[in-house]
């Protein structure tokens, strides 16, 4: 709904067909008729031409899919992108998850630990649920996109875990007094690692840039 106003033509993917649904339902309701959703699978985007977009938003998939699936999405953005088009890719950061954790009022009690060490750190898994979230970091993120054929542009975090409870029990006075450092933290590369979620903008770069 957001980008309908900002795009001639909107087409969301998604592997359930409830949420596809609900998004046609909505864009109908409201005459956006610029915008389709699409029952899909973000590793093989059948049925999208290869180099059909300007903008490719992928922001989801990796949070759940482990590394060799991670490349199959690469592939498929970099595949339906327009050269020098935009693309941004959505993670989860493992050392921002596992550090906010790990001083979280209501997590700490259980973190660190063992098996959290092994699955997160050394894995790029969930402790409690392995098979469903996987995690990366900045600098794995950054070399994924440029083996297919994306140039960073930047590589922000969006969520830092770390200030979560802090700020969930701070007045509506003193957040607006945080907000300045919250907006630096999400502006500087050097913080990005320490986010719970993180984006990776990118640019296509022309053929004749694109390695072999």
């Amino acid at each position: 709904m957001y980008f309908s106003a900002q795009c001639k033509t909107y087409v969301g993917v998604d592997l359930t067909p409830e949420n596809i649904e609900l998004l046609n339902q909505k864009a109908a309701a409201r005459g956006l008729n610029n915008v389709t959703g699409v029952v899909g699978d973000a590793t093989k985007l059948n049925g999208i031409p290869s180099a059909s977009f300007d903008v490719v938003l992928c922001l989801g998939p990796l949070y759940h899919l482990p590394p060799n699936e991670r490349e199959l999405v690469f592939a498929e953005c970099h595949r339906i992108c327009k050269s020098s088009g935009i693309a941004v890719f959505a993670y989860i950061s493992k050392v921002g998850a596992y550090a906010g954790a790990c001083i979280h009022d209501d997590l700490r009690a259980n973190y660190p630990n063992a098996d959290a060490n092994r699955q997160v750190l050394q894995k790029g898994t969930d402790d409690l649920q392995p098979g469903l979230f996987f995690y990366t970091m900045p600098e794995e993120i950054e070399l994924v996109a440029a083996a297919h054929g994306f140039a960073k542009i930047k590589n922000l975090g969006t969520d830092f875990f770390i200030t979560k409870s802090v700020v969930d029990a701070m007045s509506d006075e003193k957040f607006a007094l945080l907000r300045p450092l919250l907006d630096q933290m999400a502006f500087h590369e050097s913080c990005t690692g320490m986010s719970n979620h993180a984006v990776l903008v990118c640019q296509k770069s022309p053929p004749s840039q694109q390695q072999v």
